[in-house]
C-alpha cells in the first residue's frame, strides 16, 4: 500500500503491476493483490533462482504500468 501511495503521491497511479517470482511464498503476491496490485509471476530458473530472461521480458512487457519487483536478497 506504501508503494500504490507514493506512485499516487507521484501522479504514477496507473503503475499497478508488481513482478513476484514463482518461488515466492503464498503471501507475498496476497499482499500486493490486497493492495491493488495486478500480479505478474516471474519463472525460477531450476535452482530455483529468478530467471533473468523472464524478469527482463517481463520488466519490457509491462514498463509503462510497472511498480515493485518483489525479490529476496540474500546476505
Amino acid at each position: 500500500m506504501c508503494i500504490r501511495d507514493y506512485l499516487r503521491g507521484l501522479d504514477e497511479g496507473h503503475r499497478n503491476v508488481c513482478l513476484v517470482p514463482a518461488s515466492a511464498h503464498g503471501t507475498n503476491p496476497a499482499s500486493a493483490a490486497m493492495a491493488g496490485m495486478k500480479v505478474v509471476v516471474v519463472k525460477n530458473t531450476a535452482a530455483g533462482d529468478v530467471d533473468l530472461k523472464d524478469l527482463r521480458a517481463k520488466v519490457d512487457k509491462h514498463a509503462l504500468n510497472l511498480a515493485a519487483l518483489m525479490v529476496r536478497g540474500w546476505l
